[in-house]
């Protein structure tokens, strides 16, 4: 019989399709943080709360939009991500500049992470 443990590792890793702006997608592996049901509720709470005071306090102009895009973005990859991929240093620096830069990046490495989740529902 296989031994099994109920604790799950706390983190998996992914490669990552990262968009670019003229250019074909590079695959980026990403260690993400394993959350348990509540703890992935509780930070999608955030997240929902983050974005509506970012984006519904503010007169709105392009430059507050994608400003308050950008937090959101930011908040997002540092609650998941353990480590990544790119030759750059994974910090808060970087992680700004990669939102600010690959708009569609912080997408594709929530959605991965998203994803991870889903397909394990389905397995168990």
């Amino acid at each position: 019989m296989a031994k099994f443990k109920i604790a799950q590792n706390p983190t998996f890793s992914t490669d990552v399709s990262i968009p670019r702006v003229g250019a074909d997608p590079i695959e980026v592996k990403f260690t993400y943080r394993i959350l348990g049901r509540k703890e992935l509720a509780a930070m999608y709470d955030k997240w929902s709360e983050n974005a509506q005071r970012l984006l519904g306090d503010e007169e709105f102009t392009f430059s507050s939009l994608a400003e308050a895009d950008i937090e959101v973005q930011v908040q997002q990859i540092q609650d998941i991500v353990m480590s990544w991929g790119f030759d750059d240093e994974y910090n808060a620096e970087s992680v700004y500049a990669l939102c600010d830069t690959c708009t569609q990046a912080a997408q594709a490495i929530v959605e991965a992470y998203r994803t991870a989740y889903a397909e394990n529902r389905t397995k168990n």
